[in-house]
């Protein structure tokens, strides 16, 4: 079913993808089986899938002299797993429920905090022509951000879901802001979790380290990627676009999403939710 109003989306067994992606390929992509030593990233929208992605493939560049393969799997399928070179690196924004889970592949989520991922997220549909939103202003994307209506679904839906699943053995949970508060150890951690060689060997080898950091900063992955899904990367944007009021509903639907986790000890030394936190 395609959604007529803005941006254009299209609403797949009951997910919102975006109206230029085909039903058949997506539902191809749900059939995708990992095998042992596929990683798949999952992250909301615009909360760190290019950087990690770079900092995977600057890492094995580096350390193992092979690029892994990579592929989104809502956007391009199962054909395109499964011709993906190996080691290789499926993609996706699908809540925990969704994404085709094994214990013999490595799962990584990214998620942001609201405020930043709904002026990123912003952009980046204002950017692309077949959002149909060229013209859309930041009020009135942060109404359907806040409602979740953009696509691939609702920010708290694919927080929580994954967050359940944080203490999962393959399974590693990162926030944006914790990597962003320190690159070095974040690269290790991510590669510790996928391959503890190339953690090893970063660690020893501050050359390689510094390399890997280099290819995967935001000016060398804007040369890599496409420009917009690739625009400032950094932490408190929002303050550049939200009002008080903004501010103050955001927290609200916030709290109210997450009401009886602990999901906001995970930004408690970021301050994007002192006007919301209770104390």
């Amino acid at each position: 079913m395609i959604e007529r109003d803005r941006p254009y989306c299209q609403v797949v067994d009951g997910h919102r993808l975006p109206g230029s992606f085909s039903e058949e390929v997506y539902r191809s992509g749900l059939r995708y089986r990992p095998e042992p030593g596929d990683v798949v990233l999952d992250t909301f929208p615009k909360c760190g899938t290019h950087w990690v992605l770079g900092i995977l493939k600057a890492a094995y560049q580096v350390c193992r002299e092979v690029t892994p393969g990579s592929t989104f799997l809502e956007k391009l399928g199962l054909d395109a797993i499964e011709k993906c070179a190996r080691p290789r690196i499926v993609f996706t924004h699908l809540p925990f429920q969704l994404v085709p889970f094994s214990d013999q592949a490595k799962y990584i989520y990214v998620i942001r905090n609201p405020k930043d991922c709904c002026v990123s997220f912003y952009h980046h549909t204002k950017t692309i022509p077949a959002y149909k939103f060229q013209d859309g202003t930041f009020d009135e994307y942060f109404e359907i951000f806040l409602d979740g209506r953009t696509d691939f679904g609702s920010y708290y839906e694919s927080l929580r879901s994954w967050y359940s699943k944080k203490d999962e053995p393959n399974v590693l949970f990162l926030t944006y802001e914790g990597m962003h508060a320190d690159v070095r150890r974040s690269v290790l951690k991510i590669t510790r979790f996928v391959d503890a060689g190339i953690a090893d060997e970063l660690d020893r080898d501050e050359d390689k380290m510094r390399t890997v950091l280099e290819k995967s900063s935001v000016g060398s992955m804007k040369k890599e990627f496409e420009l917009q899904f690739v625009r400032k990367g950094v932490v408190g944007d929002w303050r550049n676009y939200f009002s008080p009021e903004q501010s103050r509903r955001l927290e609200e639907r916030f709290f109210r999403e997450v009401a009886g986790t602990d999901i906001p000890k995970l930004w408690e030394s970021t301050d994007w939710l002192l006007g919301g936190r209770k104390t």
